[in-house]
This record gives C-alpha cells, structure tokens and sequence, in this order.
C-alpha cells in the first residue's frame, strides 16, 4: 500500500511544470495542498487494501504535484535574493517531517483513533496554506495559444541535466533504502533489538535536517559542486564503514553520516536544475524531481530483492555505490546551467 504515495509522485511529477506555466504555480501549490487535506482523514476508512492503494496514489500525486511546484517557488526566491537559500526550504521540509512524525505518535499514544489523528492536522494545514499561498511569488504562467511540447524537451535534455537527473535517482534511492532498511540492518543483521534498531533512521533524519540547514552556508562557501562531491564521499563513506565493521554502535553513527552527506544533494540539484538554459527552469526541476522519485520508489524494493537473493549486507552496497556516482559526477554541476 505505501508504494501508492511513490507511483502517485512519480505519475503527477513530470506534468507539474506544464501546470506552473499554464496556470501559474500559486494555483498548483494551493489545489495540490487543498487535495493532500482532503484525502489525509479519508486514509483511515479505506474498507480494503486496493481502495488504501488507490487513495494512497491520488494522496502522493497531490504531495508529489505540491513539492515540485514548491521547489519551482524555491528557485524564483533564490533568484530574487541571489543567494543560496534552497537547503534552508529543505531542512524545514525536514522539520515538518520530524514533527509530523513526532505529533502522530504521540496522538497515538493518547489513544486518539487514526481518523481523528488525520483530520486534524488537515483542518489546521488547509487553511494555512491557503493563507501562506498569497505570498509566493508569481511563476509567469504560460500565455501563448498552444501548450508547451513537454515530450519533445525531455528528449532534449542535455547531458548535464542527465546527470542531475541520474544524481537525484541516487539521492533518493539512498534516501529510501536508509529510510526503510537501516533499522532492519542493525535488528535483522547485527542483532540488536528493536528500540535500538530504530535509532539508526533517527540519527539519519537528524543528522539530514542539521546538513540542510547548514546547507546554504556551506555552498556559499565551498560552492555546489564541491559541496556535493563531499556529501557523496561521505555517505559512501559511512555506509561502507557501516557495513564493514558490523557494531551495532558504528552502524548508527554510520547512518548518521549517510544522512549528512546526502543531506544537500537534492536541494543543490534543483536549485541547479532552475539555473537551466536549455529547459525552462519549471521543466528543469520537475524532471529532476520526476528522476529523483523514480529513485525512491525502486530503491527500497531493490535493496529487497537484493538481499532475498544474498544477504541484506550484501545488498546495502547499492547505496555506497550511489553515492560514489554523486561525488564522480558532482563536476556536471557547473555545466548544467
């Protein structure tokens, strides 16, 4: 059922710039987040798994349609500015995870029914939105008489934008398989039980919420190209110290790094990909973000299929190679624009 949200992002992602230049990305952030709200609460009374799948895609469609159109914002902000400011957006987007996670289990543990705990963030994040809406700054909606090939400017996607594609799959195929395998890894694999398993992906998520929030600093400094050679060292690095050492206590350490590492990968992508020349910068982004969720919806059953075949140590090595191929191709950075 939770590959419903990915199938849902990864159909709606590659469509979303189209709708920013037809109707103009303050409309699209705002129905997407309109439609997220609405079908939250509806989750729980899914009578049965394919009603669950079914309204799980329509949900990730409006989160997958919402997060490019953000990001599409993100760009026009730092354009105005002039100065990185993406990683900042994303290491909020973090936060709200963090917190969203936070809040849902301590409902729970109050014993609030799952229905109750989804309708009311809805009712509180609804009205938010279209509050905070008005302040996002205009994406010039297309206005000529005939839409945009959008079929016919993927083929031409040049080879730097290739690699940013490439490089996003890998970000987010690591993202995945940290997200859902690292507890499994250090319960399954190295033995520990399961409330020390869990804070692996912790030290991931915090470790990737410091980064992003450090991020912007770090790329005024080090500049996007470095800045993502390092990152991909260092998760490649954390990964494989992880793996080859097998303790339980490295092993947290380990995801802490692979979540600092990729921490900046994506948000210094797309901040690239909207410096494009050769595609409009909203069709830039969203076929990034389009690659990027196709990385995070095969990565997890990847890492699956791998270690049924061998062993899931064997299988975590898919994640160390990723992020070797975002540090080699870290230098395509500077001729995508």
């Amino acid at each position: 059922a939770l590959l419903g949200v990915a199938v849902g992002a990864v159909i709606s992602t590659p469509s979303t710039g189209w709708l920013v230049g037809r109707a103009g990305g303050r409309r699209v952030v705002i129905l997407a987040a309109i439609v997220g709200c609405v079908v939250l609460p509806l989750l729980p009374l899914a009578p049965t798994l394919p009603v669950l799948t079914l309204t799980l895609v329509v949900f990730g469609a409006a989160l997958g349609t919402m997060d490019v159109a953000m990001n599409i914002h993100a760009s026009v902000v730092e354009a105005l500015y002039q100065r990185p400011l993406m990683s900042t957006f994303h290491g909020f987007y973090s936060i709200g995870g963090f917190a969203g996670a936070l809040t849902g289990g301590a409902l729970a543990a109050l014993g609030i029914a799952p229905f109750d705990r989804a309708l009311g963030p809805a009712l509180l994040l609804g009205p938010a939105a279209i509050a905070a809406h008005r302040w996002l700054p205009p994406t010039q909606p297309h206005t000529a008489s005939r839409p945009p090939k959008a079929r016919i400017r993927v083929m031409r996607l040049s080879l730097p934008m290739a690699a940013l594609g490439l490089m996003a799959f890998c970000s987010l195929l690591a993202e995945g398989a940290s997200g859902d395998w690292s507890a499994i890894y250090l319960h399954k694999s190295l033995g520990t039980d399961a409330a020390f398993a869990a804070t692996a992906f912790a030290a991931f998520s915090v470790a990737m919420a410091v980064g992003r929030l450090s991020g912007d600093w770090l790329t005024s400094r080090l500049g996007a190209t470095q800045l993502l050679r390092s990152g991909g060292a260092l998760a490649a690095l954390g990964m494989t110290a992880t793996l080859l050492v097998g303790r339980p206590a490295l092993a947290v350490g380990g995801f802490g790094l692979i979540g600092l590492g990729l921490a900046n990968v994506v948000p210094t992508l797309f901040s690239a990909a909207g410096r494009s020349r050769s595609l409009a910068p909203r069709v830039a982004i969203a076929a990034v973000a389009s690659t990027g969720y196709a990385g995070l919806l095969a990565g997890p059953p990847l890492i699956g299929f791998v270690a049924q075949a061998f062993t899931l140590t064997r299988a975590l090595i898919v994640v160390v190679v990723c992020c070797a191929l975002i540090a080699l191709l870290a230098p395509m950075v500077r001729r995508s624009g």
